[in-house]
């Protein structure tokens, strides 16, 4: 399994995506649907809590509201700090 730093360097060089494949477990780390995608509800539920998270970081930080996401997910918004992916 890669690090959430070496899928960031593959995006970074690869460009933007919009694989939840690779999304996801970046920015959810740790979640119970992690490698469940191409499957429709996981992927509803996965796409679901990626536009919740855009919601949230559409505001400025000091108004986020991130208690409804995992601790790894607030951890890597609020200190940048790119979670370990097994």
């Amino acid at each position: 399994m890669k690090t959430a730093d070496e899928i960031a360097e593959m995006i970074i060089k690869s460009g933007i995506t919009t694989k939840l494949d690779i999304l996801y477990p970046l920015l959810c780390a740790g979640d119970k649907l992690i490698g469940k995608n191409h499957r429709a509800e996981p992927d509803a539920q996965m796409a679901r809590q990626l536009v919740l998270l855009l919601v949230q970081l559409q505001k400025p930080p000091q108004d986020r509201d991130l208690r409804g996401f995992l601790l790894t997910t607030q951890e890597f918004v609020k200190y940048c700090r790119a979670p370990e992916i097994a």
